[in-house]
């Protein structure tokens, strides 16, 4: 067994649980659990100052009929203006996410389709985790916690792998520590870095 907790453990879905302890075993996660007291250390735990979040997913191989990759304005505003029955999600690729507009981006946010990320080149999470920080800049009042939705859980449901994408009990999502985190605004900026703890 191995335990790591940081300062929040974001799981994928729900707000952060503050020194959160997650026991693993092997890759498996077992469970997530706030520290008892608010220590930051505790017996046998590995402390990672900043946060930890599931291993971003790639959701670039997502298929189906309600999966769409938009790829510009345009054409976000006519499925959203235009179709009866929206995508349930909205994979965006690097190229796309760099082209696609702030308000544009918002506006699939707002409809309720579910933002995925993907890149059609790599899975490296350094690469990963850019577009995720492009993301978090081109969405700056989305809470944090729904920008880690959007890199994990969404990908995983859209690839429907239904282990990956959430820190909980049974997953084996991979871990990543986010160090560099602006705790005063709870997001990621240029100082962020990522490191995998787990895979």
């Amino acid at each position: 067994m191995r335990k790591v907790a940081a300062h929040y453990v974001y799981c994928g879905e729900d707000q952060p649980v503050k020194f959160g302890i997650v026991t693993l075993d092997g890759n498996t996660v077992i469970s997530v659990s706030p520290s008892a007291d608010n220590l930051v250390e505790a017996a046998q735990t590995e402390f990672y100052p900043g946060v930890l979040i599931p291993a971003i997913v790639n959701a670039v191989m997502a298929t189906g009929s309600s999966v769409w990759f938009p790829k510009d304005d345009d054409e976000v505003n006519s499925v959203l203006t235009i179709e009866e029955e929206l995508p349930l999600f909205a994979v965006i690729d690097s190229e796309a996410l760099a082209r696609l507009s702030a308000n544009a981006l918002a506006s699939i946010y707002e409809n309720k389709i579910a933002i995925a990320l993907a890149h059609a080149t790599s899975n490296h999470p350094t690469i990963l985790f850019r577009m995720m920080m492009m993301l978090t800049e081109k969405l700056p009042d989305v809470p944090f916690h729904e920008i880690v939705r959007m890199a994990t859980a969404n990908g995983a449901q859209a690839l429907q792998q239904k282990q990956r994408g959430a820190i909980a009990a049974g997953y084996q999502p991979g871990i990543y520590h986010i160090s560099g985190f602006c705790f005063a605004r709870k997001s990621i900026d240029q100082h962020s870095t990522i490191e995998i703890i787990a895979s």
